[in-house]
């Protein structure tokens, strides 16, 4: 399969930096987290604006506006993890109109979200209504508590924050609480963590990294960290784990992309970024695929932004935009691939047969 740019959508008004984008379960809307605290939802077949909400409350381009850093989508078939009202109820979001196509099980259509000043939330995507806030905003005046990833296990059983406090919390989904703290001083991530992956296959399995050069693999039941992976400096979306396999995007301008064994720890592969160094970035997105087969990665400097061939390392698209990349994300077929970063638009490749 071959990748080519299908469309470039450009953010609806007032535009501003984006720093996470993800597909719904059906792949028929794009969810995009914004620096001015809001998260907007287009079609991804036309890129039409269909609906916003702001996760903190507040207005777009408020004074008291947070960046959203995050957003995942809870996976679908899991509904029977929420209480009935988490489905049907909630605080009504303030602007814009409901999505049409929400699975109708209710699965996929629950947002976890969370926000540079602390902020996490449980939205139902599909009715627009925000569910339940399930840690407040951080008042202090360093922002102790800034989330800059969440992460729900692919059961849908647990869900998962981390970010400036270094602290990676685990809550029952069911409850809302926080079961476990991961780490400690000797184990624990020893900077910001920018990443959360739970294993696709395995509901107690997490990875994380940021920038203490180090991915730590968790056994959620424990709370012990059973591997740790050196050298990859995260510095965003650039973390994914699939079939007992890593893969890391590195903020830096040498062995960005890397591919991990999980069970022994070791580096199994490095992808080679083509061109001269005036043309390699700094990675801050580096996604796998659903089933791993393909690598969606983008960053700084050249903003280029990649599609390889995760087995071969070959590549099978590329584009060159103007702005750096922050974040990416495939369709459940993989047939679809969706950049977006500082400009605030939406790239999309589309993979066609060979």
């Amino acid at each position: 399969m071959r990748f080519r740019l299908r469309g470039t959508y450009r953010g609806s008004a007032p535009r501003s930096e984006s720093f996470c984008v993800k597909y719904d379960a059906t792949g028929g809307n794009i969810l995009q987290c914004c620096a001015d605290g809001i998260v907007k939802i287009y079609s991804a077949k036309t890129g039409e604006f269909v609906h916003k909400f702001s996760p903190a409350g507040v207005s777009s381009g408020g004074a008291a506006a947070s960046a959203v850093m995050s957003v995942r989508l809870l996976p679908t078939g899991t509904s029977r993890q929420l209480p009935a009202v988490f489905l049907t109820e909630g605080r009504a979001a303030k602007q814009g109109s409901r999505v049409s196509n929400k699975p109708a099980s209710g699965g996929g259509s629950v947002a976890l979200i969370g926000c540079a000043d602390g902020h996490v939330c449980l939205w139902n995507v599909g009715t627009g209504k925000c569910v339940t806030t399930v840690q407040k905003a951080d008042s202090s005046d360093n922002g102790a508590l800034g989330v800059l990833a969440v992460e729900f296990s692919c059961d849908g059983s647990s869900f998962f924050t981390g970010g400036v406090s270094r602290c990676i919390s685990v809550y029952n989904t069911e409850t809302r609480q926080v079961s476990l703290q991961l780490g400690d001083q000797l184990t624990g991530p020893a900077n910001r963590v920018f990443a959360l992956r739970a294993s696709p296959e395995e509901p107690n399995l997490l990875a994380s990294g940021g920038w203490d050069s180090c991915i730590r693999i968790w056994d959620t039941r424990s709370g012990l960290m059973v591997r740790s992976l050196f050298g990859p400096f995260i510095s965003g979306e650039s973390l994914d784990m699939c079939g007992g396999i890593v893969v890391s995007g590195s903020a830096r301008h040498t062995d960005q992309i890397q591919l991990w064994d999980v069970s022994t720890g070791k580096k199994m592969d490095q992808i080679t970024i083509p061109g001269g160094p005036e043309d390699v970035p700094a990675i801050y997105c580096c996604q796998l695929s659903p089933g791993g087969r393909y690598i969606a990665a983008g960053g700084s400097w050249a903003s280029h932004a990649w599609v390889f061939d995760a087995r071969t390392g070959s590549v099978l698209g590329t584009l060159k935009h103007e702005k750096a990349l922050y974040s990416t994300a495939f369709t459940q077929d993989s047939r679809e691939v969706v950049f977006t970063g500082a400009d605030g638009n939406l790239l999309v490749m589309q993979g066609a047969d060979t």
